[in-house]
């Protein structure tokens, strides 16, 4: 199943897509339009397993405070730029 956002920038802030959703990093990248996303989950996901995937969730979605339930530390964010910069 591909993952299909829908721009609804001023509604979200929190998703949650557990299990098998077979997106790639580009599609992830629509995650932007979301300026309200504040918390994100992906646990599950093949895509996941891509090398420095969370770098890149980090890096392209810079509004996001909580990645995996867990608090984006300034330092996590400042190295996820330096990969993706």
């Amino acid at each position: 199943m591909p993952l299909i956002v829908h721009v609804m920038s001023n509604l979200v802030c929190s998703i949650v897509l557990y299990g098998s959703i077979h997106a790639t990093l580009f599609q992830i990248m629509y995650l932007r339009d979301f300026r309200h996303l504040k918390s994100l989950s992906l646990k599950g996901n093949s895509m996941c397993d891509t090398e420095n995937f969370t770098e890149f969730v980090i890096a392209y979605l810079p509004n996001l405070v909580y990645y995996e339930y867990a608090m984006i530390e300034p330092q996590e964010r400042q190295e996820a730029r330096n990969v993706f910069s």
